[in-house]
C-alpha cells in the first residue's frame, strides 16, 4: 500500500468519526464569537462607577484588573483586561467621567469543523462544505475610550441612584489569526491551506446605566446595569488560501449579513470596601458567565473576574 493510499485511509477514518457530529460547526461562527465575547467582557467591566463619587471631592479615579477565559468548541480566548477612569464632578449632582480599557487575549486551539466560508463571493476550487481539520492561532485585542455623564438622584423612588449615559469609541482587531486546515471529507479530502481571520473593526457605541449605592458598614454594595449598542454592524471579513487559489471578502458583501458586534445588557454588583478602595465585581462575573452561553451559541465557558482600586 502506497503511502498516498495510508494517508487518505487515514483522512476518511477520520471523517466517518468526526462527520457530523464534529463538522457540523462552522469556524466562521466559533473565532466570530469568541471575539465578541471579548468585547462582551471589556463593555460590561467598563469602569463607568465610583462607589465613593458623592465624596467632596472634585477629582476621583479607579483602575481596574481582570482575567477573562472563553471557550468554545475546543477554541479557546484567554487575557487580561486593564482599563482606567477619571472623573471630575462639575455641579452638585452631575459629573464627567473618562475611560480607557485594553483587552489582548490569546486565540488557540484545535479541532474539527465545517469549512463553509461565510465571508466569499465566490466559492474557492474545493467541494464545500466540508469537514476537516483545523489548528487555530493568534490573538485578539479590544481597546477604546469612553465619556460619560452622571447624574445623582436624591429623593423619590430613585433615591441614591445614578443615571449614566455615554459613548464609547471601540476598535477589535483580530491579528495573525490563523487556521491551518486538512479536508476530511468530500473529493477532496487530504487539501489543505489556512483560513485567515486577522482584521480590524471599529464601532460608536452608545450606552445607558444606572448603579446604586448600599451602605454595610464599611462595605459599599453596589449593583449596577447598562445597556451598550455597537454601530454600525459589520461583515466578517477574512481570507482562504489552498492548492492553487487565495481568496478574501467579507460576509456582508457575500450576502451572509453583517454580523459582527452585538447589542449588550449587563448587570452586576460591585463589593467595595470604605476605606481602602478595593472592590471586586463579582455580579459582573456571573452574568457574563450565564448570558454569554446564551447570547453566542456554542460558548461552553466564559469566566471573568475583575478587582479594582479607586484612588
Amino acid at each position: 500500500m502506497t503511502l498516498h493510499s495510508i494517508r487518505f485511509c487515514v483522512y476518511a477514518c477520520c471523517a466517518l468519526l468526526t462527520w457530523p457530529v464534529r463538522a457540523a460547526v462552522n469556524l466562521d461562527y466559533v473565532v466570530e464569537h469568541l471575539s465578541e465575547v471579548a468585547m462582551d467582557n471589556s463593555l460590561a467591566l467598563l469602569p463607568l462607577w465610583s462607589a465613593s463619587e458623592v465624596s467632596t471631592s472634585r477629582w476621583k479615579g479607579v483602575a481596574q484588573v481582570a482575567y477573562n477565559d472563553i471557550e468554545s468548541h475546543s477554541m479557546t480566548l484567554s487575557g487580561s483586561p486593564i482599563s482606567v477612569a477619571v472623573s471630575y464632578r462639575f455641579r452638585d449632582r452631575w459629573s464627567l467621567r473618562g475611560a480607557a480599557f485594553f483587552n489582548h487575549g490569546e486565540l488557540s486551539g484545535t479541532g474539527f469543523f465545517e469549512l463553509a466560508p461565510t465571508f466569499l463571493v465566490s466559492q474557492p476550487p474545493l467541494m464545500l462544505p466540508a469537514a476537516a481539520q483545523f489548528v487555530l492561532d493568534g490573538s485578539v485585542t479590544h481597546q477604546g475610550f469612553a465619556m460619560s455623564a452622571h447624574r445623582e438622584n436624591a429623593g423619590g423612588w430613585f433615591d441614591g441612584s445614578v443615571w449614566t449615559f455615554g459613548m464609547v469609541w471601540e476598535r477589535l482587531q483580530l491579528e495573525d489569526v490563523f487556521a491551518n486546515y486538512v479536508l476530511l471529507s468530500g473529493n477532496d479530502v487530504g487539501a489543505h491551506g489556512v483560513v485567515d481571520y486577522s482584521a480590524n473593526y471599529s464601532f460608536f457605541t452608545p450606552f445607558i446605566g444606572m448603579q446604586w449605592r448600599v451602605h454595610r458598614g464599611n462595605w459599599l454594595l453596589v449593583p449596577h446595569w447598562h445597556y451598550a449598542v455597537p454601530m454600525p454592524r459589520r461583515g466578517f471579513a477574512a481570507a482562504i488560501s489552498g492548492p492553487g487559489f487565495s481568496l478574501s471578502g467579507d460576509s456582508g458583501a457575500a450576502g451572509n449579513g453583517k454580523y459582527v458586534s452585538d447589542w449588550l445588557l449587563t448587570a452586576g454588583i460591585s463589593i467595595v470596601h470604605r476605606r481602602s478602595g478595593i472592590g471586586v465585581d463579582l455580579g459582573t462575573s456571573i452574568a457574563q458567565y450565564l448570558i454569554e452561553p446564551f447570547t453566542h451559541n456554542g460558548v461552553d465557558k466564559n469566566w471573568v473576574l475583575a478587582v479594582s482600586v479607586e484612588f
